[in-house]
């Protein structure tokens, strides 16, 4: 392991985040991540996930994870099979037969021909 891996490694263990989700981020083996935590143990601390400053928490609002939008953006750039991504389903709009995609559920495919719907259906 490299010292930056040994690093985000300790980062993340004081975030109290497991083995097995150390592993994911990190791209180790969970036996590598779980032997060298228990050789290496380290407190658990609120830390940003991205540089390992402490936080500050407020009370009664919601627990930060980074320090900054600079972190945050950094963090999440490096790791991008993090994120959860919706799938793009395909509709066809009823009114004109055309084909669109959308992440939601919508019925038409655009404001026109929702309108010509409330039209024909009221009229």
């Amino acid at each position: 392991m490299t010292n930056a891996e040994i690093n985000e490694i300790e980062i993340l263990r004081k975030r109290g985040i497991g083995y097995t989700k150390i592993a994911v981020i990190t791209g180790q083996a969970v036996n590598a991540v779980k032997s060298y935590i228990t050789r290496h143990p380290v407190e658990l601390e609120d830390v940003c996930l991205y540089c390992g400053k402490p936080l500050n928490h407020t009370d009664h609002k919601r627990q930060k994870t980074f320090c900054s939008s600079v972190c945050k953006n950094k963090w999440w750039y490096a790791h991008p099979h993090m994120m959860t991504k919706q799938t793009l389903n395909e509709y066809v709009c009823p009114v004109c037969g055309k084909k669109f995609k959308d992440y939601g559920k919508r019925v038409y495919c655009s404001v026109g021909c929702y309108a010509e719907a409330r039209r024909k259906n009221n009229g």
